[in-house]
């Protein structure tokens, strides 16, 4: 009893104080928040207190690095002829001290943004446009795989002993020439050990376990917190590729816990790439620049934004940290969003627009647009002036310089490095999953679910009529409009229609159709079909009266080298067994087996008509008829004739129009153009099943707003060649070209891209014909070394081959120990060393376990 009187004692004494304290707390936080909300309204004013606007004038200046850092405030604003407040965003200080407001929006990044960061803060780093609610890692249920989906053919040969042998020989050779780790420890000072590093898991496999703890021991003494100061600018996706990458694949082979911490280092450095408005990475990292709020680059190559995620899903699982996922879950997210913004559906071009940004007119600044919404910001171009930036929350249409606005213009779509990437992450992706989890529409798989299968005709030549898609490629789908306001959820439950098997289907289906051809070669390879990839250009234009996207396809028969890693990859794909997810779609068409052959070895026979040194890129003569064997005497009388000085105009083909809605649904359209000499011609369509008219508009209440695209093949693109660029059956300024071959860029000697290919096709086949076809390439690529570096007393040494000077140094590339002498290993190894339903080879050929 004693105690509550004492309770209520006190209280009756301290209640008078508590309620002034209670009252003095309030007010100091209204009086907090107030300025607050004065110091922002001076940052959208283009002011800062304390200013006498009127006093001085500065002249201009873009040098960002001469900056006085101190004048002060005033003596960089003025007045414009209206007396509103004009800020010389081109003096450095100033827009230093806006850029804490306003993000940069870049076409491309470039050394004028500076690299004025104090020591002090290098090593730390608090993010400017941090996340608020990380998407967590999804818990991985245990998925039981049945034959169909075993990487491992039922029959597989022994190891090949004797490749094995000469694979290590050739390694360790090339390793004590380049004493790679004399070199990383000689320049500790100036860069990273990336060539140590992207070599450590090749020097495990070949078992050289000395080197690679003395390699490791070497490596703990680095700091991955940042880069040393001389790197000036830090290449993302190559750093992922060789560093982050490497370090995990060393990790997941040796388990030493000290490589794992290096990796987290690096990863959380990457991570600081991440660091924009919408959190899509600054693929060219100035690092050291205090301009930190900034937009990813206004063109980059599309497919690289994906390079981080398989390194980071996998890291996320080892350390049991959501962040790294969060960064990969977001980038998919925009993705998916973007699937039907360029010409080209669920594809995207070569180079992309990754601000999202899409910039107010003056006419809709005069209007007030920019003080309404929610999602425009205020930024700061390279001009060095303020522009309203409307987030989209997609992947744009790249401006260009004298095209910013994003007016329409061509765009270009190429299988190469720039748009890979894309194609064998997301399927990978779902891979390190074991496809319990869709990256792309965020749901879990039933591993049940019963298959439908479909079928993609890909024997196309020039002349063939496009493909026409199978009834039950995509399905018809249940789809209720208005559930979401995002267009790629329209499901009930909240999920993306847009899923990983959608994507992929029409991704390949859009590759199949438009990109492949049959080239005029050298000779006939018995019944072998020849088919390389080339890039389509394309015009679109929107008829808003009929609601259709009118498509023109314009063929240039150019070929990257990168293009012969599709056969693996689809390779790959094609053992998956069907799944069910939102679609419940057979991912990919069951003819990708085939194609996938066919890639691989024409990719081969193209190795060897060049001895091994294969151009990275390459311009050919499409087979216009069912004779493709090269003709010299054919080709010299075309030129003569004047053939291709003038661009030759093929008979457009009309294609079966799909109907994508914007909300994600995909039905036949109600009608079909058929476009033929020039006249469209209108066709009634129905489903499966008469009188089903109307169900092909089931996707939305309002019909027309599904967008219909009509795809028109237009005009080849063909290279300007006169009669005084031969002589004979030779070209005159380059005597080295073959002439079945228009034009050769830069050729290499150890590239990995076709051996990628053929391990692939051997794993998942287990047929003699890839070894032997591995083998035959091996030897080609030494008997070239030894030709173009012979030496005194029969010694060689191993060396790429850098055409037009493109190399200043001696240094041989990385990617000769990490995937080109790693792919041979691995193909004449025994298949459980790296067994492919155990593990995952990543974009720089590095080794990642499925959990």
């Amino acid at each position: 009893m004693s105690i509550a009187r004492l309770i209520y004692s006190l209280f009756r004494r301290v209640r008078s104080v508590l309620l002034l304290f209670i009252t003095i707390s309030l007010l100091f936080y209204y009086t907090f928040q107030n300025e607050i909300d004065i110091l922002n309204s001076y940052a959208l004013n283009d002011s800062l207190p304390s200013i006498n606007n009127n006093e001085h004038t500065i002249k201009k200046s873009s040098n960002l690095e001469s900056a006085d850092l101190h004048l002060s405030t005033s003596d960089r604003i003025d007045t414009d002829r209206n007396n509103n407040v004009a800020v010389d965003l081109a003096d450095p200080a100033t827009l230093r001290e806006k850029n804490m407001y306003f993000p940069l929006l870049l076409r491309e990044s470039s050394e004028l943004i500076g690299s004025n960061l104090p020591l002090s803060s290098l090593l730390t780093y608090k993010e400017k446009h941090p996340v608020l609610f990380e998407y967590s890692l999804p818990s991985q249920t245990s998925l039981i795989q049945d034959d169909t989906r075993k990487d491992r053919p039922a029959t597989q040969l022994p190891p090949d002993i004797d490749m094995v042998k000469q694979v290590k020989d050739i390694f360790m050779k090339s390793w004590n020439q380049e004493q790679l780790l004399l070199k990383s420890n000689l320049r500790r000072e100036v860069t990273w050990p990336v060539e140590l590093i992207d070599s450590l898991d090749t020097l495990y496999l070949c078992g050289e376990t000395k080197l690679f703890q003395d390699s490791v021991n070497l490596i703990e003494d680095f700091d991955f917190r940042a880069p040393p100061l001389a790197m000036e600018v830090i290449d993302i996706p190559d750093i992922t590729t060789r560093v982050l990458e490497g370090l995990l694949s060393a990790y997941e082979l040796s388990m030493d816990k000290r490589l794992l911490n290096k990796a987290k280092q690096a990863a959380d450095f990457i991570l600081r790439s991440f660091d924009t408005p919408n959190r899509i990475p600054i693929l060219k990292f100035f690092w050291k620049s205090d301009l930190r709020n900034r937009f990813p680059d206004r063109t980059v190559p599309s497919g690289q934004l994906t390079t981080m995620s398989l390194a980071f899903i996998r890291l996320s699982q080892l350390a049991h940290l959501n962040k790294y996922f969060d960064a990969v879950e977001r980038v998919f997210a925009t993705l998916r969003q973007s699937y039907n913004e360029f010409d080209m559906d669920f594809m995207l071009p070569d180079v992309v627009d990754a601000s999202g940004c899409r910039l107010l007119t003056p006419k809709e600044i005069e209007k007030g647009v920019h003080i309404k919404g929610s999602k425009i910001m205020k930024s700061i171009d390279e001009d060095f002036k303020f522009v309203h930036c409307q987030q989209q929350g997609i992947f744009l249409k790249s401006p260009t310089e004298d095209n910013p606005q994003q007016l329409p213009q061509h765009q270009t779509y190429g299988i190469n490095e720039k748009t890979l990437p894309i194609l064998e992450n997301l399927f990978k992706i779902n891979d390190l999953f074991q496809f319990s989890y869709d990256i792309l529409d965020g749901s879990s798989k039933n591993a049940n679910a019963a298959p439908t299968d479909s079928n993609i005709n890909t024997d196309m030549g020039p002349d063939d009529e496009f493909i026409k898609e199978d009834d039950e490629l995509i399905q018809k789908r249940n789809l209720k409009s208005g559930t979401k306001k995002d267009s790629t959820k329209n499901t009930p439950n909240g999920k993306s229609v847009i899923d990983s098997q959608m994507f992929l289907t029409y991704f390949i289906n859009h590759i199949f159709k438009f990109m492949t051809f049959q080239p005029m070669f050298p000779k006939k390879i018995g019944d072998q079909k020849i088919k390389f990839l080339s890039s389509i250009l394309t015009n679109s234009q929107f008829m808003p009266t009929t609601n259709e996207l009118d498509v023109t396809i314009r063929r240039s028969y150019d070929v990257s080298s990168s293009s012969c890693r599709l056969g693996g990859i689809l390779g790959l794909s094609s053992r998956v067994s069907p799944q069910s997810g939102t679609n419940g779609k057979y991912i990919l068409p069951s003819s990708l087996l085939e194609m996938s052959e066919t890639i691989t070895q024409s990719c081969f026979l193209l190795m060897k008509e060049f001895d091994g040194l294969v151009p990275q890129r390459f311009e050919l003569d499409p087979c216009a008829d069912g004779d493709c064997e090269f003709d010299s005497g054919i080709k010299s009388q075309m030129i003569l004739d004047g053939e291709y000085e003038t661009i030759e105009n093929d008979q457009s083909i009309g294609i079966e129009v799909w109907n994508h809605g914007r909300d994600g649904g995909v039905q036949k359209a109600k009608r079909n153009s058929i476009v033929e000499g020039g006249t469209t011609k209108a066709q009634s369509t129905t489903n499966d099943k008469p009188g089903n008219a109307k169900a092909v508009a089931a996707g939305n209440d309002d019909e027309r707003t599904q967008m219909r695209r009509v795809f028109t093949l237009g005009k080849n693109i063909k290279p300007h060649i006169t009669k005084n660029d031969i002589s004979g059956s030779q070209w005159n300024n380059h005597p080295d070209w073959p002439f079945w071959v228009n034009k050769v860029e830069s050729r290499r000697l150890l590239d990995s891209n076709i051996i990628e290919s053929v391990f692939y096709m051997y794993r998942i086949s287990g047929k003699q014909k890839w070894r032997t076809m591995g083998k035959q390439s091996f030897e080609i690529l030494i008997k070239e070394m030894i030709k173009l570096n012979s030496g005194a007393k029969g010694l060689w040494q191993v060396k790429e081959f850098y055409e037009n000077g493109e190399k200043v140094n001696n240094d041989l590339p990385s990617y000769w120990f990490s995937r080109t002498l790693k792919y041979y290993l691995l193909l004449f190894s025994d298949g459980d060393e790296i067994s492919l339903d155990k593990y995952i080879l990543t974009q720089g050929g590095h080794v990642i376990k499925k959990k």
